[in-house]
């Protein structure tokens, strides 16, 4: 990544979101690396791939799956009544073929900088993926598509 960009403070938020969740998944004793298709620039699908060594009378063994940080803050839907996190439909879609291709799942973290929390949820390729599974609040359906002016769906 370019120089100019690395000095943004969208660009310097984003790095401290991915630290504070790779020292969370660390602290679980968690192996945290960047993915194998990492570019030489450092872009990525997802920010880490991460592995579970689980020792048990049978010898040890790995779980593998792969991490995913967003620094953002709520956004006021429906009159301000729910606050929620937005993300364009092509990314979620991207994570979907991501997850497919790599016959695995995405924990999809968001570091909230608005309320100094953090929260997440799974993408995977099961028709009950967590962040895919209706939820009723009120009079409101979520997850749900919203299209913008500009036609691209959110």
């Amino acid at each position: 990544m370019g120089k100019i960009f690395e000095s943004t403070p969208a660009y310097q938020k984003g790095l401290i979101g991915e630290e504070i969740v790779k020292k969370y998944l660390e602290s679980l004793e968690y192996i945290v690396r960047r993915p194998d298709d990492t570019a030489k620039s450092g872009a990525s699908v997802v920010d880490f791939a991460v592995e579970q060594v689980i020792n048990d009378s049978d010898g040890s063994f790995s779980i593998n799956w792969f991490a995913e940080v967003k620094v953002k803050s709520p956004t006021a839907y429906a009159y301000g009544r729910f606050q929620v996190y937005m993300f364009p439909k092509t990314q979620i879609d991207l994570y979907k073929r991501y997850v497919k291709e790599k016959d695995s799942y995405i924990e999809l973290y968001i570091v909230d900088e608005y309320r100094e929390s953090i929260f997440f949820g799974i993408i995977s390729t099961y028709e009950d993926s967590e962040l895919e599974m209706p939820l009723r609040i009120e009079d409101k359906t979520f997850p749900l598509d919203l299209e913008q002016s500009n036609g691209l769906g959110i």
